[in-house]
């Protein structure tokens, strides 16, 4: 508001002369400052084989009776950091920088520009919009071909980092692996390698495995049995497992509990993770309740089923087919089965959720020869005083072990000292020795020495 004075002193300046006259007026004055409008969010992708993109931002507006007399400057927060509120840059300045893959969050702001200097409103006259820059190029899956070689146990493991070639990604790989799931209770998950825990009388019934497993609370009686009830969380019934590798576990359970209460709520079940219970029945829900849960876990926690039980009446619960584990860390198995040439697919994904699969070759080898026990040398006479030579009758037995199950072929040779060879496979039991004045050896495959004769005198 402002107040406007007028006086007229009336001193025959104007021709006339009389008493001074003064007028006052207020007036007011509505200031309507400017208005700045932001364009809308938007999204973007990053450049082929970048992480980040270039961009001609759209500029925000001024609305304003005298919009020319105002300017707008812009900084960037968030995944990319632009200039800043303290000094905004202007919008071609913000363009010529690369936006990080994110959400970036572009300031707008007004003001005023006198030699060169920016003087932003009082009050503050800005708007904000989001650039969100996405990746959504895949990694480059690059494989090796390998050969693995089977230990004393007839194994192998082959992990993703053997087979990953130099995969590749815009943003970077973030995880690359192969066999990631093992579905049902086999392998690391059979259902010998849970610790069980039966409470009082729980059961544990694996013959459906690896397909499911069915885990019953304990169960000493029914309710009118004196004694024997047990209060939530009551008597707990568990399967537990220490957790091999970082991943998840899914799984489907079918829930029932027989108590004659008909509520869910004295008969609860549900997992632990390291000893933390998490309730999966519904207390106020039917006695036959179903669901499929994924619990994310890391290397070395200890998984458990746990099947509370108010003791009477019977509840149990089945963990069917659809328990799966995911890991990005599980090796590839392979066994004496395995030998030759074995295809295996590495997976390769980024932070956002790309991926790339590749293919490589995996030559599984036997390379432990059997083990050979040979029998201790004998000496043999000729079989008559009338022949040269000897019989054999029943020489014993060559053994071995070895790392695979299926048995060597056990390969005899006869040399004479003349190094002339009869040759044969199987038990050695019908050779003629001819009477010689040295040393005759029985050769097997790969051994040096299996028997040593003396010459008869």
């Amino acid at each position: 508001m402002y107040r406007l004075t007028v006086t007229d002193p009336n001193d025959d300046t104007n021709g006339a002369d009389g008493p001074v006259c003064t007028t006052v007026t207020d007036i007011t004055v509505t200031y309507t400052g400017p208005i700045i409008t932001c364009p809308a969010d938007f999204t973007a992708a990053t450049d082929a084989g970048s992480c980040s993109t270039f961009m001609n931002l759209i500029p925000a507006e001024i609305n304003a009776a005298c919009a020319d007399e105002f300017t707008i400057r812009y900084w960037v927060t968030g995944a990319t950091t632009i200039a800043s509120m303290a000094a905004p840059e202007t919008l071609s300045t913000v363009n010529a920088t690369a936006f990080n893959v994110g959400v970036n969050t572009v300031h707008a702001i007004v003001g005023t520009l006198s030699g060169g200097v920016f003087t932003p409103l009082a009050p503050e006259v800005s708007c904000t919009y989001t650039a969100n820059v996405i990746d959504r190029e895949p990694p480059i899956a690059k494989c090796k071909d390998i050969s693995v070689f089977l230990n004393s146990a007839g194994q192998a493991s082959v992990t993703a980092a053997m087979v990953n070639g130099g995969s590749t990604d815009n943003c970077g790989v973030t995880a690359a692996f192969i066999c990631p799931t093992i579905q049902g209770f086999t392998g690391i998950f059979a259902p010998g390698n849970w610790n069980f825990n039966p409470g009082i009388n729980g059961t544990l019934d694996t013959n459906n495995a690896p397909n499911s497993l069915t885990l019953s609370g304990s169960n000493s009686g029914p309710s009118s049995t004196p004694g024997l009830f047990q209060p939530p969380p009551g008597v707990l019934t568990t399967l537990c497992i220490n957790v091999p590798a970082s991943g998840s576990i899914t799984f489907t359970w079918n829930y029932q509990s027989f108590d004659s209460y008909s509520s869910a709520n004295w008969d609860r079940f549900g997992y632990s993770v390291n000893g933390v219970f998490t309730q999966l029945t519904l207390n106020d829900g039917p006695l036959v309740q179903s669901g499929t849960n994924t619990v994310t876990l890391n290397s070395g926690d200890v998984f458990c089923f746990v099947q509370g039980s108010d003791n009477v009446d019977g509840v149990g619960v089945t963990i069917s087919n659809m328990f799966i584990f995911e890991s990005t860390q599980l090796p590839c198995n392979f066994t004496c089965a395995n030998l030759g040439q074995n295809d295996v697919t590495l997976i390769v994904r980024d932070a956002f959720g790309n991926s790339s699969t590749c293919l490589a070759n995996v030559t599984v080898v036997d390379a432990i020869p059997p083990t050979l026990v040979c029998p201790a040398n004998i000496t043999m006479n000729v079989s008559s005083n009338t022949v040269c030579t000897w019989t054999s009758g029943s020489l014993a037995p060559t053994t071995y072990t070895d790392n695979c199950t299926v048995p060597p072929v056990l390969t005899y040779s006869i040399l004479n000292p003349d190094q002339t060879v009869a040759n044969g496979t199987g038990a050695v039991n019908a050779y003629v020795f001819a009477k010689v004045h040295q040393w005759l050896l029985i050769h097997l495959l790969m051994q040096v020495v299996i028997f040593q004769f003396a010459p008869s005198q």
